[in-house]
């Protein structure tokens, strides 16, 4: 399930519990509806406040890529919250092609040089019949689709990188 999900469905003495219920209130005292991305910009709005700070001030000549976000699957207020403290947005792609429209998008929109992380293609083995990411017809096409999907990346300026999984 999602976080607000879980958090409002907690006991009502968790501490979780009572700060989602001081939400609906604020909300109804302010007349605004009580919305699931509002609770969840305030997660994200104390996740990275502190984990921010901290990581800056334990390495603050570090790049600091933030955590890795599933491509399509990032609320753009969780993001939004993470700005303030990332140098770079860590993103996990999946697919064989490199979605342009996608991370040409995401760059616009956030404004950060962003890593390739965690990305597959793969094929089938005579041990491993099934296997994860997207599975191409061989290991030459899995060959030639990561020739084409660096190629497409790399020609982005705004692609800094790029972690390969699964080898």
């Amino acid at each position: 399930t999602d976080w607000v999900s879980y958090i409002s469905k907690m006991n009502p003495k968790a501490p979780g519990r009572k700060r989602y219920e001081q939400y609906v209130a604020d909300c109804r005292r302010r007349n605004v509806p009580p919305a699931d991305e509002g609770f969840l910009r305030l997660i994200a709005r104390e996740l990275y406040s502190v984990i921010g700070k901290e990581t800056r001030s334990l390495a603050p000549n570090t790049l600091i890529f933030g955590e890795r976000y599933l491509a399509g699957d990032h609320p753009d207020c969780v993001v939004e919250e993470a700005l303030p403290y990332i140098d770079v947005l860590s993103i996990q792609p999946g697919g064989a092609t490199f979605n342009e429209p996608y991370f040409d998008q995401l760059h616009a929109k956030f404004k950060k040089p962003i890593l390739l992380c965690d990305h597959q293609c793969s094929f089938a083995t005579p041990e491993y019949h099934k296997t994860m990411w997207q599975q191409l017809e061989s290991e030459e096409a899995v060959g030639r689709a990561y020739e084409e999907y660096l190629r497409d990346a790399f020609a982005k300026p705004y692609i800094i990188g790029y972690q390969r999984c699964q080898y």
